[in-house]
């Protein structure tokens, strides 16, 4: 999908990407091998949540209730996990550009 989930008017909605374009990247085995066991987990929380499981937009990444997650969301817990490990602070964004530029090297 080449949308991006942006808040307009107070609520979370789909838009068109800036460029209008998305990239192509081959995951390698072993991120395609844990975006199957999200989906499986995924798919637990749904069973487990019953009617008030929400993805109308058919998200990957969400809450446990399968509502949006907010854009502050995985920098939060990144910037927690950090802390634990005592390894210097990043933001999600910075990290996403690095490893991008990895796959396509």
């Amino acid at each position: 999908m080449r949308h991006a989930l942006q808040r307009v008017e107070k609520t979370l909605q789909l838009v068109p990407t800036k460029s209008g374009y998305g990239r192509n990247v081959k995951l390698s085995e072993c991120a395609t091998d844990a975006l199957k066991r999200h989906r499986t987990r995924q798919r637990e929380r749904q069973l487990a949540s019953g009617q008030e499981w929400r993805n109308e937009m058919g998200l990957v990444f969400t809450t446990k209730k399968g509502t949006p997650l907010e854009a502050t969301t995985p920098d939060r817990v990144q910037k927690r996990i950090l802390k634990k490990t005592e390894v210097r602070d990043r933001r999600v964004h910075d990290l996403r550009h690095t490893v991008g530029t990895l796959m396509m090297e």
